[in-house]
């Protein structure tokens, strides 16, 4: 049997089979570990559930990660996570993504890496879900727009230009836009198909997972939280 001893091992194995360092890297930016994660809820406690909570968190990590890419291609002056200050001096929240326009604005971004954001179940179809999972996606996907609206709102406080940056294929609630239109927040969808970027995260943790039971790997425990 195999060993991965370590937190350093374990990125190393999950690097090569599909998730690349700079993930890990945009990942640490956001104070998100992907080893914790694939550990506590891929290798020590799998379920379907799990898997749904693992593939958003990184669906959210990559969207940050494309996002700046695609600024920084063109503008080439993006940063993460900069802290945005109240009146009072306090840090109330982070812009994902800010960058300097080409008109010299410097422009603050909330990334929303998600196929629905939604402020009532009006509008949201899926035809493969029992009622209980409809009503568990659309309480999921209302969470998402009013903390959408509540972040860009945090974001206005800048005075400067506020963009909601989300990705091809997701679905805006209406009277979403009409709450970011009031506050001034701009929508700005990169062309990268969101569902197809949330499938293929779910099947490259999929894939690293099985990767992890056919290479008979094991993750070894520190001795003081073996049973003896």
């Amino acid at each position: 049997m195999n060993l991965i001893n370590n937190d350093k091992e374990l990125k190393e194995f999950i690097t090569y089979n599909g998730i690349p360092k700079e993930i890990f890297n945009h990942a640490d930016k956001m104070d998100l570990s992907i080893t914790d994660l694939f550990k506590d809820k891929i290798i020590n406690n799998y379920s379907e559930k799990n898997l749904v909570q693992v593939t958003s968190n990184l669906l959210g990590v990559y969207g940050n990660y494309i996002a700046t890419y695609y600024y920084n291609r063109r503008y080439g002056n993006s940063l993460n996570e900069v802290p945005i200050y109240d009146e009072e001096g306090k840090e109330i929240t982070k812009a994902d993504v800010v960058f300097t326009d080409n008109d010299g604005i410097k422009n603050y971004c909330e990334v929303k890496a998600s196929p629905w954001i939604i402020h009532d179940g009006k509008i949201y179809v899926d035809d493969s879900l029992s009622k209980k999972e409809r009503q568990l996606e659309i309480i999921k996907y209302k969470r998402i727009g009013k903390k959408l609206v509540t972040q860009a709102s945090k974001l206005t406080k800048e005075n400067s230009k506020v963009n909601v940056v989300v990705f091809k294929g997701c679905i805006i609630d209406d009277k979403i836009k009409d709450k970011l239109d009031n506050l001034g927040v701009n929508i700005h969808t990169l062309n990268m198909d969101i569902v197809e970027l949330e499938e293929y995260i779910k099947n490259t943790i999929l894939s690293i997972k099985m990767k992890l039971i056919t290479s008979n790997i094991n993750i070894n425990k520190p001795k003081l939280l073996m049973k003896h």
